[in-house]
């Protein structure tokens, strides 16, 4: 459908969008969102526990600003499990 506005100069207009259309993509959204954030979670939980840390700091990642620094604690912290492969390796 094409229309004039007050100029002269022909708009179109768009038809709306069902709300129903809406809800779905909110929901999908929400669902993916959910997803991603429970594969974080499991993902750091198995790292901190690889490194020697409690699995538990993988929930940081829920936190805000958690999830930037929990990245950051583990590439400059002094890992346990490392202090174990160096204990053992001198004893050698």
């Amino acid at each position: 459908m094409e229309t004039i506005d007050f100029v002269g100069m022909p708009t179109h207009s768009v038809e709306p969008v069902a709300p129903v259309a809406l809800i779905l993509i909110f929901l999908v959204a929400m669902l993916v969102s959910l997803a991603v954030s429970a594969l974080m979670i499991v993902a750091f939980w198995k790292i901190s526990a690889k490194a020697g840390f409690s699995g538990a700091l993988g929930l940081l990642m829920l936190v805000p600003l958690g999830n930037v620094i929990l990245p950051l604690f583990l590439a400059f912290a002094e890992w346990p499990a490392m202090k174990d492969k160096r204990v053992i390796q001198t004893e050698i």
